[in-house]
């Protein structure tokens, strides 16, 4: 794969799981009662890190194997 392509794909994935990590973060603030709280804040930088880390580690093992 040309090397634009590789971070299109690397970009697009992340921002996936960034969109899906906050829907599910949506669902689990109202249930916990931790809304206008500092976890809620905590709670959103926490699912952007974790996004980012999982998306290298699928786009790493997807590199690795082809």
């Amino acid at each position: 794969m040309k090397k634009i392509t590789k971070k299109m794909l690397k970009y697009a994935l992340t921002i996936g799981l960034i969109v899906l990590y906050l829907n599910i973060l949506a669902y689990l603030v109202p249930f916990f009662d931790l809304e206008y709280t500092v976890m809620e804040f905590v709670f959103i930088f926490v699912a952007v890190i974790l996004a980012v880390i999982t998306s290298e580690f699928i786009f790493r093992t997807i590199m690795k194997a082809s």
